[in-house]
């Protein structure tokens, strides 16, 4: 890791706004699971395999919802992907524009792909910076755009088993910096006796509901006219 950026990052994702965006996790897991059981078409063994993409939905929803409300402290955007016609939330803060993903454990990477690949080229590549002959043109104090992950994963009880926030290298398989979020605001948790995650209201379950059945409806249009 990259001491510099490292510094970065830990200056626009402090400890303190972490209760939020873990609160946000933790609800749109517990939002995802209801969505499942409460719906028979969802509430199946084919319906059950879409358990991962809908919790992902209910994550970002529910970022989204909090960061309007002021209980996430970072800017969300329901964003268009670069490539294809989904959409993703985007959480940002100082110079960094995040992206939410879904990873094995904490250390791990998220799976490749085209649009991440393309993000990562504001990001700089690890071994320009071992390499002691390479003049450093850019440096972390002169950038005005990064590109980082909120990663997360979720235990076979619907606990959340890590949330990070980290920074891969331009050209992946390297961390320029790397923060392991859920220990970090656990201790803060108890230090400040703060709260953790709330059982969703009604309402609340109501416009996650109505959210992914307009995204549904909204697909299958499109699916129907391409």
């Amino acid at each position: 890791m990259i001491a510099e950026y490292q510094k970065l990052l830990e200056e626009a994702f402090p400890v303190s706004k972490d209760v939020g965006v873990y609160r946000a996790i933790s609800e749109g897991v517990l939002l995802a699971d209801g969505l499942i059981s409460d719906t028979p078409l969802l509430n199946t063994v084919v319906g059950k395999d879409m358990r991962g993409l809908i919790r992902r939905a209910g994550i970002m929803w529910r970022l989204h919802d909090l960061s309007r409300s002021g209980d996430v402290e970072y800017e969300a955007v329901m964003a268009p992907m670069l490539r294809g016609r989904w959409h993703c939330v985007e959480l940002r803060s100082g110079v960094f524009k995040v992206h939410i993903c879904r990873t094995d454990e904490a250390g791990a990477f998220p799976e490749e792909s085209m649009t991440r690949f393309t993000e990562r080229s504001v990001n700089p590549q690890m071994e320009l910076f071992d390499d002691p002959r390479v003049l450093q043109l850019r440096r972390a104090a002169e950038v005005d755009d990064l590109y980082a992950y909120l990663t997360y994963s979720v235990s076979q009880r619907s606990e959340i088993a890590h949330f990070c926030w980290s920074m891969e290298s331009r050209d992946g398989g390297d961390w320029v910096a790397h923060i392991d979020a859920l220990t970090r605001v656990k201790s803060y948790q108890e230090s400040q006796e703060k709260s953790a995650a709330e059982q969703p209201t009604k309402a609340t379950k109501v416009k996650f509901h109505d959210f992914i059945q307009e995204a549904i409806s909204q697909k299958g249009l499109n699916d129907n006219t391409a």
